[in-house]
């Protein structure tokens, strides 16, 4: 549950019968009581009722049977409409629910551009038949302060995603709208404004692009691109994190390629220098109450404090190609979190391969719920202007006894990245880039035009060459429109509230084969008249 307040079943009964009659006064005859008051207040026509959620960002088994409790009384009564749970993960339904009680899911994005790039495939795969999904809240509103053109285009991205999946998406909204900048509660909206002045920001003009270009059919899109991948390069370095009054980490004999590292060292955070390596232990309980009236039942009023401390050190050491890198880890007194950096451009941007404990309640014990050998999970993560993008599970429950020194190793091979303990291959995981290129196609059965969206988020031109199948003859004068400005950080303001909008031009080289090439920072659409 959202927080920790609910009825019980049998005190819901007045509250349900609340919402019977708010849908009444919206969709029922005026000979309904409700009805017949909405026709005195002057809408004696029903509203377009539709859809219900049940909730909003709630979770867990109380909310799932209050959920079904809820959708079998509304359901009896208005079987017409269609009912959202807040269940937000693409997963069969839990069993907690009434077997066939969730019709629609709602799950919410709020990320930061990177993850949205890296997200456009998430609902590929996801299961079909079990419920629709209602995409009811998505924006990138991090690490981009009031927004940015590159914040823009990765939710155009993330909105092709969408698009290709409409079969199991069938709403989406974004989310926040407006902003009084005399009253701001969220950093990063849609729509920002003052008594005389509205700015709508470059993301807006990516909704009013998509809403006045949507497509009937979800055309077979392949995009070719040049799948070679870069070598990795850049300076390799270690971090750690403990997490209990007491426990530290420490590593030494640091080698790259079976050679001691050399060079100096740069550290950030709580480490303590040896004559053989780094120790991170320098606890510090932060005493950090995240909410004073958030309380978990069964505990006091206030959060437990955050208890962690940790940090990194990095190496002028370069490498690239490939390559390995190994040192000795030992954990003390308690487990804690390691990992092993490498292709560091900066403390923003770097792979990593982590080593991660299990999770802890905040004021629990680790290493009494453990023992002295808890179980480790170990994956391939890359970070991308501070944020953390997951590339794949190396390996899972994985023992590593505590106060005893381990063997670590990362071996680099082209795109491979394996990852080995005391001499034993754990598993491996592959790096890939971080894809900013993305187009789909659609066919619009009114005009019969083709209409392709192309998000170019990269700060060069993309030139290709496009082909149409199976289409008849293809108009060669069409309609291009194009979002894009000189910077990924641009974004309109106050003083310049139009400097970034949607410009239309004409193209007269449309074919069943043609060339284009995409302005760099910019997202595109393509309207072309054909012939079946």
């Amino acid at each position: 549950v959202r927080n920790g307040d609910y009825f019980e079943l049998d005190e819901m009964d007045d509250l349900i019968q609340d919402h019977l009659d708010a849908i009444e006064y919206a969709i029922g005859d005026v000979s309904t009581k409700w009805g017949a008051e909405r026709a005195k207040n002057g809408h004696p026509e029903p509203f377009h009722l539709k859809y219900i959620e049940i909730g909003n960002e709630n979770s867990g088994d109380t909310y799932a049977k209050h959920y079904s409790y809820i959708y079998k009384r509304l359901k009896e009564a208005y079987p017409q409409i269609k009912y959202i749970s807040t269940h937000d993960r693409l997963t069969p339904v839990p069993e907690s629910y009434d077997e066939g009680s969730v019709e629609m899911i709602d799950p919410h994005y709020y990320v930061r551009s990177e993850n949205f790039f890296n997200t456009v495939n998430i609902f590929d795969d996801a299961p079909r038949g079990l419920y629709d999904v209602y995409v009811g809240e998505y924006a990138v509103n991090s690490g981009v302060g009031p927004g940015t053109l590159e914040g823009a285009l990765a939710e155009a991205a993330f909105m092709l995603g969408i698009e290709k999946n409409s079969d199991l998406v069938k709403i989406a909204s974004y989310a926040p709208i407006l902003e009084n900048t005399d009253f701001q509660m969220w950093p990063t909206n849609l729509i920002r404004f003052k008594n005389n002045v509205v700015v709508p920001r470059t993301s807006y003009h990516v909704q009013y692009m998509f809403s006045n270009n949507r497509p009937d059919v979800v055309l077979g899109t392949e995009l070719v691109m040049d799948n070679t991948i870069p070598a990795i390069s850049g300076k390799v370095g270690f971090s750690a994190t403990v997490n209990a009054q007491g426990s530290k980490v420490e590593m030494k004999d640091f080698a790259v390629n079976g050679q001691p590292v050399s060079g100096s060292w740069v550290e950030q955070g709580s480490w303590t220098k040896t004559d053989e390596g780094y120790t991170n232990g320098e606890f510090k309980d932060l005493n950090y109450l995240v909410e004073p009236n958030l309380y978990i039942p069964g505990t006091n009023k206030n959060s437990p404090p955050r208890l962690s401390s940790g940090g990194w050190i990095t190496s002028s050491t370069e490498v690239s190609g490939n390559f390995d890198v190994a040192t000795k880890v030992k954990f003390e007194n308690s487990i804690g979190n390691f990992g092993m950096r490498f292709g560091v451009k900066d403390d923003r941007n770097y792979l990593a391969v982590n080593i991660s404990a299990p999770r802890f309640r905040p004021g629990s014990t680790p290493t009494s719920a453990v023992g002295s050998t808890p179980k480790y999970s170990v994956a391939l993560a890359m970070v991308e202007g501070n944020t953390s993008i997951a590339l794949g599970t190396i390996g899972e429950g994985i023992e590593l006894s505590l106060d005893e020194w381990h063997d670590v190793k990362l071996a680099v091979d082209g795109s491979t990245i394996s990852f080995f303990i005391d001499g034993n291959e754990i598993g491996s995981a592959q790096y890939k880039p971080l894809q900013k290129r993305y187009a789909l196609a659609g066919y619009d059965r009114e005009s019969s035009e083709i209409i392709i969206k192309v998000v170019n988020a990269i700060s060069e031109p993309f030139s290709t060459s496009i082909n149409l199948n199976n289409v008849g003859s293809v108009e060669s004068i069409g309609k291009v429109i194009t979002l894009t400005s000189d910077l990924l950080l641009d974004e309109n303001d106050f003083e310049s509230p139009n400097a970034i909008h949607p410009i239309e031009s004409e193209f007269a080289k449309f074919g069943k084969k043609f060339n284009m090439t995409f302005e760099p920072n910019s997202f595109t659409i393509l309207r072309i008249k054909v012939n079946e």
